[in-house]
């Protein structure tokens, strides 16, 4: 058995004899909550640098989709002045979930397609 093996063997031995019968998972949820919350910060604060690349990727999907960012189709979806950033930025970070957000926090129009009814997929 390798060293690594038996540290990790060790580590996992004595923090079980520690805690006795606690379920581990109530230990390393908070800590995995943390880790999540600080992954969004550092994948929004590499969006937010590099945001100029970020904007040219999504409106390159949106024109996949033969849509346009404050164009003049009534399809397009319009963007309130003063919010494009934040609203680029939400949806680079969280997808439709971001476009989403982005309408109900009233920074974006027209997130309906006007064929059908059914909201925008960005797949």
């Amino acid at each position: 058995m390798d060293l690594a093996c038996r540290v990790a063997a060790w580590s996992f031995h004595s923090v079980s004899s520690v805690v006795g019968r606690m379920d581990l998972v109530s230990i390393f949820y908070p800590l995995i909550l943390k880790l999540v919350t600080i992954f969004r910060i550092l994948k929004r604060s590499l969006y937010t640098v590099g945001y100029p690349i970020v904007k040219r990727l999504v409106v390159q999907r949106f024109a996949a989709a033969g849509l346009e960012l404050n164009g003049k189709k009534p399809e397009d979806i319009q963007i309130r002045p003063g919010s494009e950033k934040e609203v680029i930025l939400r949806i680079a970070c969280d997808g439709e979930l971001g476009l989403g957000e982005t309408y109900m926090a009233g920074m974006s129009e027209n997130i309906q397609s006007p064929g059908d009814g059914m909201p925008y997929a960005l797949c």
